[in-house]
């Protein structure tokens, strides 16, 4: 498919606010995982680091402590130091475990706090040796096992700052690894928004100006061989573009008015054809009416004598004169505009009374069905224009099926609309038929005067409704007419 320079122009558009957003987005996932990185780093591992080494100076400062105790030859002062401090040390080991995150460092905290009983409970042996008096036993511990203990506790605690060290460098370097990818992906980004640009730019410069370019020439040589020269003051290639519009736009308004006045010229000529063919159907079915009327007139004035030919041939002239009466009255009503007396009608009501009336009337081979919705909402009707439409649907149905069949007439309504049906299982009509029904002086019986659906039309159009119909060879015929509700307009 051929791309047009707009859709171009817009996918290059499209293209470059993709990128662009695209470029935002990724920078600010970025941006948020540095920052979750550098949380961390802040919150866990320096915090970790500060528990591990608050750790080690605590133990020292015990240490300090014991060492001050025995050389103050058991100064109780430094005892109730030390116990004043344990507590504290305590609450250091249960901040720290609250502190580490993973399985691994909660183990190294409890190995901690295993290593620290131990070396607490060597300690208070020094302290009690010392109480006790046994002041060289007491130095010997404490310069032996006790310190060993002590520095088996310090690189314990050593070995957590060092894995606190270990894990703030890992932080670091996915910090650093992140920056590396944004900068890499805003490079791309910006190389490919320069891509699109350039190529937005090249298609601009081809497909917009080099043809504006191109018009403004020939727009020049245009007005050069003869034009109105309308563009010989123009500033630059928009500007006599613009003044060639409007020349354009001048000639297709004189267009538009000539064939305006054509098109005026050519519904007059429509009107007068149609004019034409109406009054010659006129003229044809009076003439045919005027041809009987003038036989049997004829024969009376042969045989004025026969009284009883004399009879049968006047009621075949007063007949004859009634149906010209009858064409002359339906012509009237289709020609003029109705004058509707409308008022709020409860349609199921209205139909079901009208069909009892019909009712009484029918034949005997032809059955009837009612089916009138009490629901219905009421219609603004003029009630004799109405029932005069369901009266001709009534009759053309019973006409159709020749003395024997089902007439259905129904009421319904939705969206606004209330409608009459009137449905017959008659032979039906077939597409070249069903498609000129509503014409004027179309029919397909022998004595009809094609007037009966167009009137019925013409009323129910007058109401601000519709008139539908469906049918087909062998499979009856349904007349449907759509009223607008008394509260839908």
């Amino acid at each position: 498919m051929q791309r047009t320079l707009s859709r171009q122009a817009v996918l290059g558009l499209a293209g470059l606010v993709a990128t662009a957003v695209a470029g935002a987005v990724i920078a600010l996932v970025y941006v948020w995982y540095m920052k979750e990185q550098m949380d961390e780093l802040v919150s866990k591992n320096v915090a970790e680091m500060q528990a591990a080494v608050e750790l080690d100076l605590a133990l020292m400062r015990q240490r300090g402590y014991v060492a001050s105790f025995i050389i103050g030859n058991g100064d109780e002062k430094w005892i109730h130091e030390l116990k004043r401090l344990e507590p504290h040390f305590r609450d250091a080991l249960e901040n720290t475990m609250a502190i580490m995150g993973n399985p691994g460092e909660k183990h190294a905290v409890r190995t901690v706090s295993d290593a620290f009983a131990k070396y607490n409970e060597k300690r208070y042996e020094v302290i009690g040796r010392f109480q006790r008096g046994d002041a060289a036993g007491a130095r010997e511990l404490y310069l032996g096992e006790l310190n060993k203990l002590y520095r088996e506790l310090t690189s314990l605690c050593d070995e957590m700052v060092h894995r606190s060290h270990e894990d703030m460098l890992e932080a670091l370097a996915r910090s650093a690894a992140a920056y590396r990818d944004i900068t890499w992906i805003m490079a791309v980004g910006i190389a490919v928004m320069v891509m699109l640009g350039g190529g937005l730019l090249w298609l601009l410069l081809v497909g917009v100006f080099s043809p504006i370019r191109r018009m403004a020439d020939e727009v020049r040589e245009f007005s050069a061989n003869g034009a109105d020269g309308s563009a010989d003051g123009a500033k630059d290639e928009m500007d006599m573009l613009a003044s060639y519009i409007r020349l354009l736009m001048s000639e297709v308004s004189e267009t538009r008015t000539d064939m305006e006045k054509h098109k005026a010229e050519v519904a007059h000529s429509e009107n007068l054809a149609a004019v034409g063919k109406t009054v010659a159907h006129i003229a044809h079915e009076i003439r045919n009416r005027l041809v009987v009327i003038s036989g049997f007139a004829k024969l009376i004035e042969k045989q004025p004598e026969n009284a009883e030919q004399v009879r049968r041939d006047a009621g075949v002239l007063c007949g004859e004169a009634e149906k010209l009466d009858r064409m002359v009255r339906q012509i009237t009503d289709f020609s003029k505009p109705f004058r509707l007396e409308k008022k709020a009608v409860a349609l199921g009501t209205f139909v079901e009374e009208l069909a009892l009336r019909i009712a009484s009337q029918m034949p005997d081979g032809i059955a009837m069905e009612v089916s009138a919705d009490k629901d219905t909402p009421a219609v603004s009707i003029d009630g004799e224009m109405i029932e005069q439409v369901v009266i001709n649907l009534v009759r053309n149905a019973m006409e159709a099926m020749q003395g024997k069949g089902t007439i259905r007439i129904c009421t319904s309504w939705s969206d606004g609309c209330a409608a009459v049906t009137v449905e017959d299982n008659g032979p039906g009509m077939p597409p070249e038929v069903s498609g000129r029904i509503f014409e004027p002086f179309f029919t397909t019986k022998k004595k009809g005067t094609g007037l009966g659906l167009a009137i019925c039309r013409k009323i129910v159009l007058e109401h601000g409704g519709t008139m539908e119909v469906r049918t087909a060879p062998g499979q009856g015929t349904t007349f449907r007419v759509l009223l607008p509700t008394a509260g839908s307009g």
